[in-house]
């Protein structure tokens, strides 16, 4: 009787039982952070930033250091040049890190194709 009065109900029903069909849930991740101390190592060797390079070729070192500062940019390992982006939560927990590497001329970003392979996976 309720589903001929209600006939919008009958959606997502399965017609078999007439029941309604069990919405799959995600399963909640438990969270992992990131320890701050790799922040702070990798807030050094600018010199070797190709990023922070071609920044300082347009900004004064005191804007670039203050932007550095502002945004967690820091020095990735990963490739020679290669600067490291923290995600950080509102919480001020690190998220997740992301590598990247510029080309210290133009300031345009290396694709991962195009990136050189560290010393360590050859």
């Amino acid at each position: 009787m309720y589903l001929a009065k209600n006939p919008f109900a009958k959606e997502g029903l399965n017609n078999n039982l007439a029941l309604p069909m069990p919405v799959a849930r995600p399963k909640e991740k438990a969270l992992h952070y990131i320890d701050h101390s790799l922040l702070l190592k990798s807030m050094a060797r600018y010199e070797h930033n190709h990023f922070v390079t071609w920044l300082s070729t347009f900004f004064p070192k005191e804007i670039v250091t203050k932007q550095i500062e502002q945004y967690k940019i820091g020095t990735s390992k990963r490739w020679n040049g290669t600067n490291a982006f923290f995600q950080i939560d509102i919480e001020n927990n690190i998220r997740q890190v992301k590598a990247m590497l510029y080309n210290p001329g133009t300031g345009r970003r290396i694709k991962k194709d195009e990136a050189p392979i560290p010393e360590a996976q050859k």
